[in-house]
């Protein structure tokens, strides 16, 4: 009888302990899950990176400009991160069409912090500080998820009429999409072949 209830124990506490282990696991798969779904949530949150690469990488949408040449010079606004992919992507555009020129500017992120720098998070108070003066063209394009959902207003409260008013130029929201932004650069629809 001794002997079956030092079994019993036994069997009790390596049972525990395999439950134990299990939670553990468990515990360390989601977190791991989390992190890496944050990490691919603030990746999208920044606008325009995955969408743009995908967009690139076939490069259909530059395919279905007009060909005629143009009269057309904007300002783009995105956070420090997407600077160099925007202007990539403005470059070859540019290289597409004649008479178009596009100045693209990287905002620091003063108000969170220079940390920061999804466009996502970019405020109007810091385009206003970082461009003012600086803008020769009379169209400033931002990416659409640097406004409060169905608002034109900055995480800072800043609203796109301000910095209009501010810069002296009409700012364009345009969403995370390549064809819509290459839409909004040359204020024109693209040719879908339909």
């Amino acid at each position: 009888d001794e002997y079956e209830e030092e079994e019993a124990y036994e069997d009790d506490a390596y049972e525990e302990e395999e439950a134990y282990e299990d939670d553990e696991y468990e515990e360390d798969e989601y977190d791991e899950y989390e992190e890496d779904e944050y990490e691919y949530d603030a990746y999208e949150e920044d606008g325009i990176v995955e969408r743009f690469r995908y967009f690139l990488t076939h490069m259909s949408a530059l395919d279905m400009i007009k060909k005629k040449k143009r009269n057309v010079h904007v300002s783009v606004a995105t956070g420090e991160i997407s600077y160099n992919f925007i202007r990539f992507l403005s470059d070859k555009i540019q290289d597409r069409c004649e008479g178009v020129k596009i100045d693209v500017y990287a905002i620091k992120n003063d108000f969170f912090g220079g940390g920061v720098s999804v466009s996502g998070l970019v405020t109007g108070g810091d385009i206003i500080k970082q461009l003012k003066g600086r803008i020769v063209s009379d169209t400033l394009i931002i990416p659409h998820s640097m406004l409060r959902d169905n608002d034109n207003i900055f995480l800072d409260d800043v609203t796109v009429a301000e910095v209009e008013k501010a810069l002296n130029v009409k700012v364009v929201p345009a969403y995370n999409d390549g064809y819509e932004f290459i839409e909004k650069i040359l204020g024109e629809e693209l040719d879908f072949g339909g």
